[in-house]
């Protein structure tokens, strides 16, 4: 009988326990949580909710390829994904079941354009022309290991053909409309080689490309060929040491010092509104990481309304070169965008506020993870990551719970305030721990109060408390604080017509006091 009490009372302790554990994470859906993590509102690496699942890896096997297949670069058009592989110097079409439907390894003639012979000559520093023997093979028509893709709404495709030293302009299938080579510019000098690695195309059909040792920026080069001008410098940052060994320094010193210069940017992508994503893998010369450049080569791409700055792993060992991006994706239906990092093989979404939403990949030969990232797209609610290191591509789904906070932020910025906290009410039942659904519903509250005319102060009033309460949740100081002096400002708003009666029935019986004793005293002065 004992020993069945005892059985009992353990029994009982143990549900207990279980039931406080699931109470404190309320995730009745994604429950997987094994190394998966987001950065809070103190940026703390916490356990999160699965933002991103693996959910195909495709390579050398599965898609029948050669040994030297290399992909490098990946664009979305339509209903296909085209795939850059360097190693086997063709572009992959891949279907929506990511099968390949078509190969491109050559261009062809049109009826209207032949492929010119390609520039074989390099020039030397006195100007003189000699033939490049690396050339020497090179055939006019076969892709040599390109590095870039970018197709237009037209369906025209882009190509930075690296090693042939071109831009290739062609359609879907090939057929060649233009070739851009032997580009010369000024500045550069004359020992100058063009040779393309990455590459977008505006509506004007200006080509702003990724060209190999140059750290000046990006090469903008117009329909005729003609370079217009260099976009986007890297900044640098000059030490204060550096400039006073310039002042004491003799030439001889200063000529053989290490220079401090910009670094090259590692990749761009566009949106469908022009504005042009830079990714800078060196950020040692003061370069940003990442930037989102507008027509006039301004970064406007802001943080202001998250809680800290700064892109990728905010945590990392000793041993790690910390975060090192290589390639940026924008996912303009859930105004998202989305950064690969080359060393620790994860990517990391954030709104475009700059708040990070959720954090995906790894590191190592696993399944769904990374040895070398080269390359990152969103197609559709996937995200597609080229792996160079283990020769794979890499398909990923978003969960439910990452939908859900998309979803969220789209409606809130619709306009649509109360679907979008529905959306947010459903998050935390995913995450209780999501800071910025607390945020978010505070804020939605705060505009709300916003839009109640001012006769209504009680209901202002109720909008705003509710408001404090979430901004709690959050530990969001400058909200809180804008809500709390508001919620001050109506209450002495509602209570005004009071204190200020209150305020001229005292001065009234002041006065009528003062006269009353003023009154008495002559009175009994006669």
């Amino acid at each position: 009988m004992k020993k069945l009490k005892l059985i009992l009372v353990f029994a009982l302790i143990g549900a207990f326990l279980l039931g406080l554990s699931a109470s404190s994470f309320a995730l009745p859906i994604n429950v997987d949580m094994v190394d998966n993590y987001f950065y809070d509102q103190n940026r703390n690496a916490v356990a999160a909710p699965v933002a991103y699942r693996p959910i195909d890896v495709l390579g050398l096997s599965s898609w029948k390829l050669d040994k030297s297949f290399n992909p490098v670069d990946s664009f979305v058009y339509g209903e296909y994904l085209y795939i850059v592989d360097k190693g086997g110097s063709q572009i992959l079409v891949v279907d929506e079941e990511y099968n390949i439907v078509k190969k491109i390894s050559e261009i062809k003639d049109s009826p209207n354009y032949t492929v010119p012979d390609l520039d074989k000559y390099i020039y030397t520093e006195n100007g003189t022309r000699e033939e490049d023997s690396k050339m020497a093979r090179a055939n006019k028509y076969a892709l040599r290991n390109p590095e870039g893709i970018f197709i237009t709404n037209e369906g025209v495709m882009y190509i930075a053909d690296t090693e042939n030293r071109r831009v290739v302009v062609c359609d879907l299938d090939g057929v060649c409309k233009k070739v851009y080579q032997s580009l010369r510019i000024d500045v550069l000098g004359v020992t100058f080689v063009f040779k393309p690695e990455k590459i977008v195309v505006d509506k004007s059909e200006t080509m702003s490309v990724i060209a190999y040792g140059v750290n000046k920026g990006l090469i903008q080069i117009d329909s005729d060929g003609v370079f217009q001008q260099f976009f986007g410098a890297p900044a640098t940052s000059i030490q204060v040491t550096d400039w006073v060994y310039a002042l004491f320094a003799s030439a001889e010193d200063l000529a053989s010092r290490v220079k401090n210069v910009a670094a090259e940017y590692a990749s761009i992508t566009a949106d469908s509104k022009g504005f042009i994503y830079t990714v800078c893998s060196d950020t040692s010369t003061g370069a940003p990481s990442l930037q989102k450049l507008s027509a006039d080569g301004s970064n406007v791409l802001t943080q202001e309304e998250a809680r800290y700055a700064g892109y990728g792993d905010l945590q990392t060992s000793k041993e790690s070169k910390g975060t090192v991006l290589i390639d940026a994706a924008v996912n303009e239906e859930t105004n998202t965008y989305t950064i690969l990092d080359a060393t620790l093989g994860r990517f990391f979404t954030y709104d475009s506020s700059g708040r990070l939403l959720f954090v995906g990949g790894g590191a190592g030969n696993q399944y769904g993870r990374f040895k070398s990232p080269t390359s990152i797209v969103c197609r559709g609610d996937q995200i597609v990551i080229t792996d160079a290191g283990n020769q794979t591509i890499t398909v990923y789904e978003t969960t439910d719970y990452a939908k859900k906070v998309c979803d969220a932020i789209t409606q809130h910025k619709k306009g649509n305030y109360d679907v979008s906290a529905e959306d947010w009410n459903q998050v935390i039942q995913y995450y209780s721990n999501m800071y910025i659904a607390y945020e978010s519903l505070g804020n939605i509250q705060v505009i709300k109060g916003r839009d109640v005319p001012d006769d209504q102060v009680e209901q202002k009033m109720e909008y705003y408390s509710k408001s404090l309460e979430y901004f709690k949740l959050a530990e969001y100081k400058k909200g809180y604080s804008e809500s709390f002096k508001e919620l001050r400002n109506q209450e002495l708003s509602k209570y005004f017509t009071l204190i200020f009666i209150s305020f001229c029935v005292i001065f009234v019986g002041i006065i009528v006091l003062i006269y009353v004793r003023k009154y008495r005293k002559s009175r009994a002065e006669e």
